[in-house]
């Protein structure tokens, strides 16, 4: 068992028994816990998704690879906090070459650390499962990475929200002109998972052909953002 920490203890995350006859990987030998794939070269991509990433290996064990694409998602079985600090963990020791970063978990906007460590990073995804109301906060700790494309997924009962948490974003946006945050931003992608198309935006402004075809109060909401994007582009002009 390639997890005997979790074994009987609280939240009571499952683990897979009966590995103990699994031959040796050539590279790794016997230690295939989750922070072991970085000891990989040729690892480029690396997406953990509904899984519990609380190993502490994660802090200790060198990256011997570039990571291009990295997910970090989140487990059902341990609470945003839980989920936070272990994201910012793997963050630290391996976010360095990542390019594109994807996210269910968040991260705290105290975190500098994070933010310095992601300096090549060029596309945040925020997936259908990253808790909304913590999204300004997320993008808070991501304000002085590179970032040229946003894109946030979510449900379509949830659209009414996400753009009341991207407001509160645009306003942390707005009160730093002087010393601006997210100076390579070149688009946002707003998408509905349940939906066949998206919305999408530049950084100055929203598209709302989409808009017109969802609920009245959601299609309020984009159409509120978008205003408030151009807002935003006219202050700075």
């Amino acid at each position: 068992m390639h997890a005997p920490e979790l074994l009987g203890s609280y939240p009571f995350i499952p683990v897979v028994a009966g590995d103990d006859d699994l031959p040796a990987h050539p590279l790794l030998g016997f230690d295939l816990s989750l922070p072991s794939l970085l000891r990989i070269p040729t690892l480029r991509v690396l997406r953990m998704r509904e899984t519990h990433m609380g190993d502490q290996r994660w802090c200790n064990t060198p990256a011997l690879c570039k990571l291009d694409v990295l997910e970090v998602g989140s487990s059902c079985y341990e609470s945003p906090d839980s989920n936070r600090v272990f994201a910012e963990r793997i963050l630290q020791n391996i976010g360095n070459s990542v390019k594109e970063l994807s996210l269910s978990s968040s991260l705290a906007s105290a975190l500098s650390p994070v933010g310095g460590a992601l300096p090549s990073l060029r596309q945040l995804r925020i997936t259908k499962l990253f808790p909304l109301e913590y999204l300004a906060e997320t993008l808070s700790a991501l304000s002085h990475s590179p970032i040229e494309l946003l894109s946030i997924e979510c449900h379509e009962d949830d659209i009414e929200d996400m753009c009341y948490a991207l407001e509160d974003f645009l306003n942390l946006c707005a009160e730093h002109r002087r010393e601006p945050i997210y100076c390579h931003l070149k688009h946002i992608s707003l998408q509905p998972v349940a939906e066949t198309s998206n919305v999408s935006s530049s950084a100055s402004k929203l598209n709302t052909a989409v808009a017109d075809s969802l609920s009245g109060d959601a299609a309020m909401a984009i159409q509120r953002v978008q205003q408030y994007l151009q807002d935003i582009r006219f202050s700075r002009k």
